[in-house]
């Protein structure tokens, strides 16, 4: 009797381990994206969820809060993944950084005019809804089951310089280098 109870306990278990809810895992997985200022940079995305249909509806990049405002310090966050229509359930939907194709989470444009050297850390928050079966699917008589629920991942943009510059030798230096070189020659040619 005790082992039946046991193995009952260990199956209970084993099913919450195995009805996780949905996850949102960021590709870097760290969320750390550099760009150097007037470029543009995102994230890939791992997304998983093992009941219901999920399907975002907004994904927003924010440096507080959800609900704080969202605008980025030092550039502008595109959402790519609400334009979809994914429908996850099952298998993890996973879709590398692409902007030229508009593939990932989201764009991140960074300011033409931001200062090299700082990081802007907030992030990323996806807005879903789950239904009973595939939206896009004309069989399926969709019901909605879940309402505006929230994912989020830490994510930040390292602004980097866009190279070391190399720096021009003062005029002076100049002047006594060119004046050393000229004194050599003379000797050389007295001699």
């Amino acid at each position: 009797m005790t082992r039946l109870l046991s193995l009952a306990a260990l199956a209970v278990g084993l099913t919450g381990v195995m009805a996780a809810g949905p996850v949102l895992t960021l590709n870097p997985s760290n969320g750390v994206v550099s760009g150097t200022p007037g470029s543009t940079v995102g994230w890939g995305f791992t997304l998983s969820n093992d009941s219901g249909f999920l399907v975002p509806s907004q994904v927003v990049f924010c440096e507080g809060a959800f609900n704080s405002g969202c605008t980025p310090t030092f550039g502008t966050f595109t959402d790519f993944a609400a334009q979809l229509q994914l429908n996850v359930v099952g298998p993890p939907v996973t879709e590398t950084f692409d902007n030229a194709t508009q593939q990932g989470i989201g764009s991140f444009a960074i300011h033409a005019n931001a200062p090299a050297g700082v990081i802007d850390t907030g992030t990323i928050f996806l807005v879903y809804d789950t239904f009973s079966c595939d939206i896009t699917d004309t069989n399926c008589d969709a019901v909605q089951t879940g309402f505006s629920q929230l994912l989020s991942a830490p994510a930040s943009v390292n602004i980097v310089g866009a190279g070391a510059a190399v720096p021009e030798p003062g005029s002076a230096a100049l002047i006594f280098v060119g004046a050393a070189l000229l004194m050599a020659r003379l000797r050389r040619a007295v001699v």
